[in-house]
């Protein structure tokens, strides 16, 4: 007892004292319990209680003598053990209480020569907690801070200090609030030894021993320093984060001096994250629910990857569903993250420079239409610092609610850069087959492209639409079906202009009834039952220049009645009509290419129209006329021309012969133009000499027409070759139109 005696003792009483002293020539051997408490001190706020244990050995082999119960390992060792498993030291001070087994242990080691007791041994001290329990705050815990569950190892020798210390904090913050916990475990090591002339960093793999208990201190070689939180629970306002997350900061290289705590060692900085969570919403429904995070990244000193200043790289990934009425959101999404200029690799993943968020199995619906499909985003660092998105199978899906019925799907990228963005997505649209009794979309493939950019090797601004990539779109409506590749394409010259081009490629169409087997007859399609009746365009293309002064174009195709239709109206129609416009102030020269076909627009200054039908064949009642027609305008308002020409035209019977006492013609050619006043009749001449135009003051026309006619009739025939010419314009007329 140390203290004041008496009736009323007070101080530090020490009891229950065993153990045992054994003394040999190489040394003392110590081994002694006891209980230690504070009494009558109710007045002091400290109270202590708890058995005691002192260990000492001198020897430099173990000693175990089991008639003193002695069994200690080889020394030389000093250790104090302040409480014991199951009876905790426990310190009271003011109502804040801490409790716990301590242990403390000085070592003494061989040194250089392996020799123990020799004048370069070393010593160490070992610290060793468990069952720690700490409490500060109010005397009935409702507001404070406990630890509970706490541990250490703490190792102290002449090369520096290592140790781990854990245990689980927990946050009281009153009633009505949910307390914030997570177990904390803090490792360092900053263990260094002189090797030659340099100082080189050591790993730490060192062995504690609690009742009997062997626990062991590994470290990685430092400096070492790492701060984990494992369950970090975070309440507020009905909102939850949790999340495992480790700070670590080690020297991963020595420089070029190849010594430890100088300035040229690599120091990382390194940031995990694992099992984060996040609820965002009500007591009854999560709004948005974030599940499976997950993440690393390193902060890496200056001069790593090229950076003056060093910089960070790593990725996050998670699961984020989101559900709002009306709207849902799911999907795995990950951020990867490098500011430094070159590819660096954090746990196994190579993460290139700049900024990429990429997400993975997306779903959006919203008022039951659904957008899914994979995207990501990524920035590249300056200078160039570009904005890359990339859409994977990406579908838009609307319906109503049950039923989808038009599905877009998108593949594709975009890139924003400093100087403008670059475009190049492909889509697709397909409609529910449900639709197809009334209305059908097939090989509905679309394709944008654009760019916007200016500057040193880049092309003019554009941006290209084309549907039916591949293969002819084909839409039907009530049976009446339109089948062709459309492309849009508008460019921007340096002065600003905008240039638009409309092209047309395998245009087919048809108008009519199907029949009633609901299958269109001929090409592109096949049907053995002829019974369409309508009419059709086949081969169709066209070419449209739109320009803010005005406009110049070319479409043709093959126009046709169905044979079902000319059998039961006794009339047949056929002929490839073109039609040519050009109302610019110039020639036009220009070519648009649609997948292989390319498309081209030559016409004569304006303004010009021009409308030709070749291989016109109608057929009425067993009479066939065919011919090749044109015609064509041009020339400034107040002197325009107009041109009509027919050649190969001819009036036969559907065999080809003359009919009995039927006339017949064939080999019709002519052309008639009319000049209106102050046209030129004869256009002028510059190679090899000049010649001027001749004018109409008066206007008028001019014209021929050639054929030949035939009439047979029994033992009557008659051929003759007929034709007629004309002129009131009171000039020479020259002109020439090409036909057929």
């Amino acid at each position: 007892f140390f203290g004041q005696a008496g009736t009323t003792p007070r101080g530090l009483d020490i009891s229950a004292g065993t153990g045992a002293v054994l003394l040999t020539p190489e040394g003392v051997a110590v081994d002694v319990s006891a209980t230690m408490t504070f009494v009558g001190l109710e007045d002091v706020p400290l109270t202590v209680s708890a058995p005691i244990k002192l260990q000492i050995n001198t020897v430099p082999a173990a000693v175990v003598d089991s008639t003193l119960g002695l069994d200690l390992p080889a020394g030389k060792f000093i250790r104090v053990q302040l409480g014991s498993t199951g009876t905790p030291f426990v310190i009271s001070l003011f109502g804040q209480e801490l409790s716990g087994v301590f242990v403390f242990e000085q070592v003494s080691a061989a040194g250089l020569d392996g020799t123990l007791g020799t004048t370069d041994d070393t010593t160490s001290l070992r610290i060793q907690l468990s069952e720690v329990d700490l409490f500060v705050g109010r005397p009935d815990r409702s507001i404070g801070v406990s630890v509970t569950g706490g541990s250490a190892l703490l190792l102290i020798t002449p090369d520096g200090f290592a140790g781990r210390i854990s245990g689980t904090a927990t946050l009281l913050l009153g009633a009505g609030l949910t307390a914030p916990q997570a177990t904390i475990t803090v490792e360092l090591n900053s263990m260094a030894r002189p090797v030659g002339t340099k100082l080189l960093p050591i790993a730490v793999n060192e062995k504690f021993v609690l009742d009997g208990v062997v626990s062991t201190l590994s470290l990685p070689a430092g400096p070492y320093l790492k701060v984990s939180v494992t369950g970090l629970v975070l309440d507020i306002g009905g909102q939850r984060l949790t999340t495992d997350l480790s700070v670590e900061r080690a020297t991963t290289g020595l420089g070029p001096d190849g010594s430890v705590r100088t300035s040229d060692d690599v120091v990382v900085t390194r940031l995990r994250l694992s099992n984060v969570s996040l609820r965002l919403g009500s007591a009854e429904r999560d709004f948005v629910l974030i599940t499976n995070g997950s993440g690393s990244f390193d902060l890496l000193p200056p001069g790593s990857g090229g950076s003056v200043k060093g910089g960070i790289a790593g990725f996050l990934t998670a699961t984020v569903a989101v559900d709002i009425p009306g709207v849902a959101v799911s999907g795995t999404f990950s951020v990867r993250l490098n500011t430094l200029s070159t590819t660096q690799t954090v746990d196994g993943k190579a993460i290139t420079a700049g900024i990429t968020v990429i997400g993975e199995n997306v779903s959006v619906v919203v008022a039951g239409q659904s957008l899914t499909g994979g995207f990501s985003f990524s920035k590249t660092p300056a200078p160039s610092s570009k904005l890359n998105l990339v859409l994977t199978n990406v579908k838009l899906r609307l319906g109503n609610g049950t039923t989808t019925f038009v599905t877009l799907t998108v593949n594709g990228s975009i890139e924003i850069a400093p100087n403008g963005i670059t475009a190049d997505i492909e889509g697709s649209l397909e409609l529910n087959p449900s639709l197809s009794s009334s209305f059908s979309l097939t090989d509905a493939a679309v394709k944008l492209q654009l760019s916007t950019k200016t500057g040193p090797g880049t092309v003019a601004p554009f941006m290209r639409i084309q549907v039916g990539v591949g293969s002819p779109v084909t839409l039907t409506v009530m049976g009446q079906q339109l089948k062709a590749m459309v492309l849009f394409e508008q460019t921007t010259a340096k002065d600003g202009t905008r240039v638009v081009k409309v092209g047309f490629s395998q245009v087919s169409l048809f108008l009519g009834d199907p029949g009633a087997d609901g299958v269109l007859d001929g090409p592109p399609l096949t049907d053995t039952t002829i019974d369409d009746e309508g009419v059709a365009l086949q081969g169709g293309q066209g070419f449209i220049l739109l320009t803010s002064a005005g406009l110049a174009g070319r479409f043709s195709g093959a126009f046709s009645l169905t044979p079902a239709l000319a059998a039961r109206i006794n009339v047949d129609l056929s002929a490839r009509v073109s039609v040519e416009i050009n109302n610019l102030a110039v020639a036009v020269k220009q070519t648009l290419v649609i997948g292989v076909t390319e498309l081209v627009l030559d016409l004569p200054k304006g303004p010009y129209l021009r409308i030709a039908a070749d291989d016109v064949a109608i057929t009425v009642a067993g009479v066939t006329f065919t011919a090749d027609l044109a015609i064509d305008r041009f020339g400034p308002l107040g002197k325009r021309v107009t041109r009509i020409a027919i050649a190969n035209g001819s009036i036969l019977p559907s065999g080809g012969a003359p009919a009995a006492g039927g006339p017949t013609l064939s080999d019709v050619t002519g052309v008639l133009v009319i000049f209106t006043r102050g046209s030129e009749t004869v256009a002028a001449v510059s190679t090899p000499a000049p010649v001027p135009a001749v004018v109409t003051s008066t206007g008028g026309t001019a014209g021929l027409l050639t054929g030949r006619v035939e009439v047979a009739g029994g033992s009557f025939a008659f051929g003759a070759s007929a034709g007629v010419r004309f002129n009131t314009t009171g000039q020479r007329v020259f002109q020439t139109i090409e036909v057929g």
